[in-house]
């Protein structure tokens, strides 16, 4: 099958907060309902279809984050007026919230991005936009925590229609954030103060920022329009191929394949880069991002979740 369709038990109008490959099976996905729809769904078949496999986190999902070293561990950043974090550890079947204690912000904060730590699934960091945006930490899976800002100035940046990180972390334990103008700051390990590192020259404006899960300090980061590649969160390297690159995924079960989102196509690459092939675009609307599901390709646009074969 080569074209693009509309995955079943998506309710009508309902549109993904996000969406993220599992971190033990390829073919499953997990998906959070942020508009039109309130929840949490679940794909078992490469994005084919999603059911909710238990009780939801009770309440609208912006963000969803996994850990290998946790495999059925799930994070969700919840939509409601006041930061709040839930946490699965059934693969999503049952959610408890976090006590988020120590954490301290203004009513217009935004909360942009959860990471975590790819070698500690109690680890976490929480992006927050708004008039107190700064980096916050966890090390108890989100019942404490403590600001990690020293040296980082800049609101995120949140380019509209792109689900966007606004922090990577590497294996080898390198963090890159995503600020203001589309400036980078770099963090390495055991370091304790952020520090500038958006390219000189040329000078980029980065918009998308991903760690690759089969290398312990490659980033994946779009920018003017082309994809970047570094090895250290400070040196880049333009790769050839798609222009016009909103949005780049890497597959968690395969290394050396990714994928952008390229003026509304998708592009596919399985060689690290090297090769593309074009798997076209929805014809009624723009995809804004993509994720793998096994053999599938799933992406997310407004009118819906779709899928199509890659192999």
């Amino acid at each position: 099958m080569n074209d693009w369709t509309k995955s079943e038990g998506v309710p009508e109008g309902a549109i993904g907060g996000f969406i993220v490959q599992d971190a033990s099976c390829a073919s499953v996905l997990h998906l959070g309902l942020a508009r039109g729809a309130t929840g949490y769904l679940r794909s078992d078949d490469g994005g084919k279809s999603f059911s909710a496999p238990g009780v939801g986190p009770g309440s609208s999902v912006e963000w969803l984050a996994v850990c290998p070293a946790a495999p059925r561990r799930l994070y969700a950043i919840l939509g409601e007026r006041k930061a709040a974090v839930a946490l699965s550890d059934d693969s999503g079947k049952s959610w408890r919230r976090a006590a988020m204690r120590g954490l301290v912000a203004s009513s217009s904060a935004q909360p942009y991005n959860l990471a975590v730590d790819p070698n500690d699934a109690g680890r976490l960091y929480l992006v927050l936009g708004g008039s107190s945006s700064c980096l916050w930490r966890s090390t108890d899976s989100g019942e404490s925590w403590s600001r990690m800002d020293r040296g980082l100035s800049g609101r995120p940046t949140h380019p509209s229609m792109v689900i966007a990180p606004m922090l990577a972390i590497t294996r080898s334990g390198i963090k890159v954030a995503l600020l203001g103008g589309g400036r980078l700051a770099r963090i390495g390990p055991g370091e304790d103060r952020w520090q500038d590192a958006t390219p000189r020259a040329p000078k980029v404006t980065a918009e998308f920022l991903v760690a690759d899960p089969h290398h312990a300090s490659r980033l994946w980061r779009t920018g003017a329009g082309r994809l970047w590649r570094s090895d250290d969160g400070r040196r880049w390297e333009k790769l050839p191929g798609p222009e016009n690159i909103k949005h780049v995924t890497c597959d968690a079960k395969k290394p050396g394949r990714l994928a952008v989102v390229a003026s509304a196509n998708a592009w596919l690459t399985t060689d690290g880069g090297r090769r593309w092939r074009s798997l076209g675009s929805r014809p009624s609307d723009l995809l804004s991002s993509t994720v793998f599901a096994g053999e599938n390709l799933v992406g997310l646009s407004m009118s819906g979740i779709f899928w199509r074969r890659i192999r």
